[in-house]
């Protein structure tokens, strides 16, 4: 069984007594003139650095992954850090079903290919 790199942890004092870098997440989509726009945003509270931009395929779920995958980016991999999110989605996503989505080869367990895959198999997540 192949385990997750991600932990859930719910105690703010917890995380800051690690010393942790912290980042905080958001993704949305909205509707404007007609056009659908999809974006994202990632915040070091402590720096005030600010990491955003456009996301396609325009979904709030979508974005949000993105902007955990910038993070990700952004850090030395060898370094843990703190990525807060208010998606329920993402956050099981990453920590429960990331590990039997790659065990499945990027499929559900019906069988169905995972939405965002390409996303998710991006190299550091």
């Amino acid at each position: 069984m192949i385990k997750s790199p991600f932990k859930v942890e719910k105690s703010f004092l917890r995380i800051k007594e690690m010393k942790l870098t912290i980042w905080v997440v958001d993704g949305s989509c909205c509707h404007q003139d007609g056009q659908v726009h999809a974006g994202y945003a990632a915040l070091q509270p402590n720096s005030g650095k600010v990491l955003q931009g456009t996301v396609r395929p325009y979904s709030a779920q979508a974005a949000e992954i993105v902007a955990v995958v910038a993070v990700l980016y952004e850090e030395k991999q060898e370094e843990d850090v703190c990525i807060c999110s208010d998606s329920d989605w993402v956050i099981r996503a990453l920590s429960d079903w990331m590990p039997v989505w790659i065990q499945n080869q990027m499929h559900s367990s019906d069988g169905k290919p995972i939405k965002y895959s390409t996303i998710f198999n991006t190299p550091g997540i």
